[in-house]
């Protein structure tokens, strides 16, 4: 008896052999579109085609005058192509497993450190977001009103500018008069003040960081607020002093 399957896939029919269907068990190979299938209940009996016999001579004259019964024509199915399928040595993989604990607790360590990394980038470039976003830096004073807690001002070299500075001589000494203003539409920590002051060729004789408590200045400014102040510098030996530098940075 001979056996065919057909391809679940493209649909070809070919002829198999049971000791081929055996060694692979049941994984067979389509040669038509190379789809890997299992034909453990893919595979039928083949029957061949039955022989005709050679009947009487039919009356024509008796077959005209009988009436003519309609039936459905049915076509006989061919023989199968003699195409053999290729024997899959190997059954498909089988499916995905579920992750174990170590490899979740890895994939909740990884979104841990770059949940991290994110409020790190965010803490350090808080004061740029802060200038840029003038409504987040409302609503995170007003959450921290509500919580009890205290939101420090922005701290950014961009945020304050030297309005005006002079270096004047008198009788005590040499005393720096300067205006800051804070040109962030948010409110700015005051900075340092670098202030250097040089000689008749330009270089730097003296050089000093002035902290806001040695200036007499406020901790913070209001947007487009200014402070006006004036600072006595003592030195401790008289300078040649011809000119000055001053400059505003960061903490």
């Amino acid at each position: 008896m001979r056996l065919v399957t057909r391809c679940p896939h493209c649909l070809a029919l070919y002829e198999v052999r049971s000791a081929q269907q055996q060694a692979a068990q049941g994984w067979l190979r389509c040669g038509q579109c190379l789809t890997a299938f299992d034909s453990e209940d893919l595979v039928l009996p083949w029957m061949d085609e039955p022989e005709f016999v050679q009947e009487d001579k039919i009356d024509i004259r008796s077959l005209l005058h009988e009436p003519v019964i309609a039936s459905q024509a049915t076509e006989p199915l061919t023989s199968p192509p003699q195409a053999q399928p290729s024997i899959v040595n190997n059954p498909p993989w089988p499916e995905p497993q579920e992750p174990d604990l170590r490899s979740r607790l890895w994939g909740w360590a990884s979104s841990a450190a770059v949940l991290l990394l994110l409020v790190q980038l965010l803490v350090w470039h808080r004061s740029a977001l802060e200038m840029a976003l003038p409504v987040a830096h409302r609503w995170v004073h007003a959450v921290c009103d509500l919580a009890g807690c205290r939101w420090p001002a922005v701290q950014h070299s961009a945020a304050l500018y030297l309005d005006s500075a002079r270096l004047i001589r008198e009788e005590q000494g040499l005393v720096l008069e300067l205006r800051i203003r804070n040109q962030s539409p948010v409110q700015a920590a005051v900075g340092m003040l670098e202030l250097g002051l040089t000689g008749a060729d330009d270089q730097v004789l003296v050089r000093r960081v002035l902290t806001p408590s040695m200036l007499g200045a406020p901790d913070v400014l209001a947007p487009a607020e200014a402070w006006e102040g004036r600072v006595q510098l003592n030195l401790m030996s008289p300078l040649a002093v011809t000119g000055y530098r001053a400059a505003l940075f960061a903490p």
